[in-house]
Protein backbone atom coordinates (compact mmCIF):
# COMPACT_ATOMS: atom_id res chain seq x y z
CA UNK A 1 0.00 0.00 0.00
CA UNK A 2 2.69 2.19 0.70
CA UNK A 3 4.39 1.77 -2.40
CA UNK A 4 1.22 2.36 -4.14
CA UNK A 5 0.81 5.97 -2.56
CA UNK A 6 4.53 6.72 -3.14
CA UNK A 7 3.86 5.91 -7.12
CA UNK A 8 0.82 8.03 -6.93
CA UNK A 9 2.61 10.72 -5.46
CA UNK A 10 5.51 10.96 -7.85
CA UNK A 11 2.52 10.73 -10.78
CA UNK A 12 0.65 13.65 -9.14
CA UNK A 13 4.09 15.63 -8.35
CA UNK A 14 5.08 15.05 -12.27
CA UNK A 15 1.54 15.85 -13.71
CA UNK A 16 1.28 19.03 -11.73
CA UNK A 17 4.70 20.74 -12.74
CA UNK A 18 4.20 19.56 -16.07
CA UNK A 19 0.44 20.88 -15.94
CA UNK A 20 2.44 24.36 -14.85
CA UNK A 21 4.92 24.08 -17.05
CA UNK A 22 2.69 23.50 -19.97
CA UNK A 23 0.36 26.90 -19.23
CA UNK A 24 3.35 29.18 -18.12
CA UNK A 25 5.48 28.01 -21.58
CA UNK A 26 2.80 26.46 -23.64
CA UNK A 27 2.92 22.68 -24.89
CA UNK A 28 6.17 22.61 -27.45
CA UNK A 29 8.36 24.01 -24.99
CA UNK A 30 7.36 22.26 -21.64
CA UNK A 31 9.43 19.25 -22.90
CA UNK A 32 10.26 15.99 -20.83
CA UNK A 33 13.37 17.31 -20.15
CA UNK A 34 12.18 20.72 -18.25
CA UNK A 35 9.15 18.49 -16.74
CA UNK A 36 11.20 16.07 -15.18
CA UNK A 37 13.76 19.26 -13.78
CA UNK A 38 10.59 20.68 -12.53
CA UNK A 39 9.71 17.83 -10.84
CA UNK A 40 13.55 16.91 -9.56
CA UNK A 41 12.84 13.06 -11.15
CA UNK A 42 15.13 11.15 -13.81
CA UNK A 43 13.60 11.88 -17.63
CA UNK A 44 12.64 8.11 -17.88
CA UNK A 45 10.09 8.46 -15.08
CA UNK A 46 8.57 10.91 -16.34
CA UNK A 47 7.85 8.87 -19.59
CA UNK A 48 6.77 6.01 -17.08
CA UNK A 49 3.79 7.68 -16.04
CA UNK A 50 3.39 9.97 -19.02
CA UNK A 51 3.16 10.57 -22.36
CA UNK A 52 2.51 14.61 -23.12
CA UNK A 53 -0.67 14.51 -25.37
CA UNK A 54 -1.91 12.19 -22.16
CA UNK A 55 -0.84 14.89 -19.82
CA UNK A 56 -2.71 18.01 -22.53
CA UNK A 57 -5.67 15.59 -22.64
CA UNK A 58 -6.09 15.34 -18.58
CA UNK A 59 -5.60 19.09 -18.09
CA UNK A 60 -9.32 19.06 -20.77
CA UNK A 61 -10.65 16.83 -18.69
CA UNK A 62 -10.50 18.54 -15.48
CA UNK A 63 -11.17 22.12 -16.99
CA UNK A 64 -14.45 19.76 -18.43
CA UNK A 65 -15.46 19.06 -14.85
CA UNK A 66 -14.85 22.59 -13.27
CA UNK A 67 -17.27 24.10 -15.76
CA UNK A 68 -19.56 20.92 -15.17
CA UNK A 69 -19.24 21.51 -11.33
CA UNK A 70 -20.08 25.42 -11.74
CA UNK A 71 -22.93 24.83 -13.75
CA UNK A 72 -24.04 22.30 -11.42
CA UNK A 73 -23.77 25.11 -8.63
CA UNK A 74 -25.29 27.59 -10.23
CA UNK A 75 -27.15 26.61 -13.21
CA UNK A 76 -28.55 23.44 -12.31
CA UNK A 77 -31.81 23.65 -14.05
CA UNK A 78 -29.68 23.51 -17.14
CA UNK A 79 -28.92 19.87 -16.39
CA UNK A 80 -33.06 19.42 -17.42
CA UNK A 81 -32.57 20.87 -20.65
CA UNK A 82 -29.92 18.91 -22.58
CA UNK A 83 -29.12 21.53 -25.32
CA UNK A 84 -29.40 24.74 -22.90
CA UNK A 85 -26.83 22.61 -20.69
CA UNK A 86 -24.33 22.25 -23.62
CA UNK A 87 -24.79 25.73 -25.17
CA UNK A 88 -24.18 26.98 -21.69
CA UNK A 89 -21.21 24.90 -21.24
CA UNK A 90 -19.84 25.82 -24.92
CA UNK A 91 -20.36 29.55 -23.52
CA UNK A 92 -18.00 29.23 -20.54
CA UNK A 93 -16.04 26.92 -22.52
CA UNK A 94 -14.60 29.70 -24.98
CA UNK A 95 -15.19 32.39 -22.45
CA UNK A 96 -12.12 31.10 -20.46
CA UNK A 97 -10.22 29.73 -23.04
CA UNK A 98 -10.58 32.78 -25.20
CA UNK A 99 -9.45 35.15 -22.77
CA UNK A 100 -6.21 34.36 -21.91
CA UNK A 101 -3.63 33.54 -24.20
CA UNK A 102 -1.96 30.89 -22.62
CA UNK A 103 -5.29 28.93 -21.84
CA UNK A 104 -5.80 29.36 -26.32
CA UNK A 105 -2.69 28.32 -26.90
CA UNK A 106 -2.93 25.20 -25.15
CA UNK A 107 -6.66 24.31 -26.55
CA UNK A 108 -5.12 24.88 -30.13
CA UNK A 109 -3.34 21.74 -29.56
CA UNK A 110 -6.13 19.83 -27.98
CA UNK A 111 -7.99 20.76 -31.08
CA UNK A 112 -5.73 20.38 -33.75
CA UNK A 113 -3.95 16.87 -32.42
CA UNK A 114 -7.89 15.60 -31.82
CA UNK A 115 -7.12 14.52 -28.48
CA UNK A 116 -10.98 14.37 -27.88
CA UNK A 117 -12.25 12.46 -30.68
CA UNK A 118 -14.14 9.47 -30.16
CA UNK A 119 -14.85 10.50 -26.16
CA UNK A 120 -17.63 7.86 -24.66
CA UNK A 121 -19.12 10.41 -22.38
CA UNK A 122 -19.70 13.24 -25.31
CA UNK A 123 -20.93 10.29 -27.37
CA UNK A 124 -23.68 8.84 -24.70
CA UNK A 125 -24.00 12.71 -23.58
CA UNK A 126 -25.22 13.53 -27.47
CA UNK A 127 -27.22 10.37 -27.49
CA UNK A 128 -29.43 11.86 -24.74
CA UNK A 129 -29.64 15.26 -25.41
CA UNK A 130 -30.75 14.35 -29.28
CA UNK A 131 -33.43 12.10 -27.53
CA UNK A 132 -34.66 14.51 -25.04
CA UNK A 133 -35.32 17.05 -28.26
CA UNK A 134 -37.18 13.28 -29.97
CA UNK A 135 -34.69 12.54 -32.61
CA UNK A 136 -35.81 9.06 -33.29
CA UNK A 137 -31.95 7.72 -34.12
CA UNK A 138 -29.97 4.50 -34.51
CA UNK A 139 -26.22 3.97 -32.73
CA UNK A 140 -25.13 3.82 -36.13
CA UNK A 141 -26.41 7.05 -37.71
CA UNK A 142 -25.70 8.88 -34.86
CA UNK A 143 -21.97 7.72 -35.19
CA UNK A 144 -22.21 8.86 -38.42
CA UNK A 145 -23.30 12.22 -37.40
CA UNK A 146 -21.02 12.97 -34.83
CA UNK A 147 -18.30 12.11 -36.98
CA UNK A 148 -19.41 14.98 -39.46
CA UNK A 149 -19.98 16.77 -36.91
CA UNK A 150 -16.08 16.71 -35.38
CA UNK A 151 -15.03 17.50 -39.25
CA UNK A 152 -17.14 20.61 -39.25
CA UNK A 153 -16.14 21.55 -36.19
CA UNK A 154 -12.05 21.07 -36.81
CA UNK A 155 -13.04 22.94 -39.92
CA UNK A 156 -14.21 25.59 -37.76
CA UNK A 157 -11.58 25.63 -34.91
CA UNK A 158 -8.78 25.59 -37.51
CA UNK A 159 -10.26 28.43 -39.65
CA UNK A 160 -11.57 31.21 -36.80
CA UNK A 161 -9.97 29.70 -33.43
CA UNK A 162 -6.68 32.21 -33.50
CA UNK A 163 -9.09 35.28 -34.00
CA UNK A 164 -11.83 34.46 -32.07
CA UNK A 165 -13.66 36.66 -29.51
CA UNK A 166 -15.90 36.62 -26.91
CA UNK A 167 -18.49 37.77 -26.02
CA UNK A 168 -18.31 38.78 -29.80
CA UNK A 169 -18.08 35.62 -31.82
CA UNK A 170 -20.95 34.46 -29.21
CA UNK A 171 -22.84 33.52 -32.06
CA UNK A 172 -20.32 31.32 -33.61
CA UNK A 173 -19.78 29.82 -30.13
CA UNK A 174 -23.50 28.92 -30.11
CA UNK A 175 -23.34 27.52 -33.58
CA UNK A 176 -20.67 25.00 -32.98
CA UNK A 177 -22.57 23.80 -30.07
CA UNK A 178 -25.43 23.40 -31.73
CA UNK A 179 -23.66 21.42 -35.07
CA UNK A 180 -24.69 17.85 -34.28
CA UNK A 181 -28.48 18.93 -33.07
CA UNK A 182 -28.64 21.17 -36.89
CA UNK A 183 -27.75 17.98 -38.67
CA UNK A 184 -30.08 15.85 -36.66
CA UNK A 185 -32.93 17.83 -38.32
CA UNK A 186 -34.30 19.71 -35.24
CA UNK A 187 -35.88 22.73 -36.27
CA UNK A 188 -33.77 26.03 -35.70
CA UNK A 189 -36.89 27.76 -33.67
CA UNK A 190 -35.81 24.64 -31.07
CA UNK A 191 -32.12 25.83 -31.30
CA UNK A 192 -33.35 29.28 -30.98
CA UNK A 193 -35.34 28.70 -27.96
CA UNK A 194 -32.35 27.06 -26.28
CA UNK A 195 -30.35 29.90 -26.89
CA UNK A 196 -32.57 32.37 -25.64
CA UNK A 197 -32.88 30.00 -22.41
CA UNK A 198 -28.90 30.17 -22.21
CA UNK A 199 -29.04 34.10 -22.45
CA UNK A 200 -31.25 34.43 -19.60
CA UNK A 201 -29.51 31.80 -17.10
CA UNK A 202 -26.06 33.78 -18.08
CA UNK A 203 -27.35 36.77 -17.82
CA UNK A 204 -27.60 36.12 -13.83
CA UNK A 205 -23.85 34.99 -13.23
CA UNK A 206 -20.00 35.95 -13.70
CA UNK A 207 -18.75 33.37 -15.81
CA UNK A 208 -15.56 34.76 -15.35
CA UNK A 209 -15.43 33.22 -11.92
CA UNK A 210 -14.13 29.88 -13.33
CA UNK A 211 -10.42 29.81 -13.87
CA UNK A 212 -8.30 27.41 -15.60
CA UNK A 213 -5.68 27.36 -13.27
Amino acid sequence: MARYQKGYNTGEKIYQCAKNLMYKRGYRNATIETIALKADVPVGLVNYYFKKDEILARMYKEFDMKIRSFIAENFGQAEEDLLVYRIVFNRIFFSVTLSDGKVRALFKEVFTKRLLVGDDKYFNETALMLRSLSVDITQAMLFRLMTAESGALSRLLLTFYDKMDFPKDKALIDLMGCVVVSLAGVESSVISEGISKADKLLARKDIAKVGFI
